[in-house]
């Protein structure tokens, strides 16, 4: 896979669980995301896609990182208990 010439993802500052790829920039909200992202191709270390992996973009104070999707039903039911909890 031809490695992006600008990252997709990018925070503010590194905080908690965040790592950043040296290799394509890329900012990964938790390890096993980000090592799934890198292998081994012979004797070097390449970048996979990580769309194509199946993780997604995720909005964060601070920025965007790539993480596990989250589920639009899971999402929706959270937001539908918070408007109940503001009233």
């Amino acid at each position: 896979m031809a490695q992006p010439a600008q990252p997709r993802t990018a925070v503010t500052r590194l905080t908690g669980k965040l790592s950043q790829c040296t290799g394509c920039g890329e900012v990964f909200g938790g390890l096993r995301a980000f090592d799934e992202h890198r292998v081994w191709r012979g004797d070097r270390r390449v970048c996979l896609d990580p769309a194509e992996l199946g993780y997604a973009i995720l909005n964060s104070p601070n920025g965007t990182r790539w993480g596990e999707p989250v589920d639009p039903a899971f999402t929706a039911m959270l937001r539908s208990k918070e408007s109940h909890q503001a009233t």
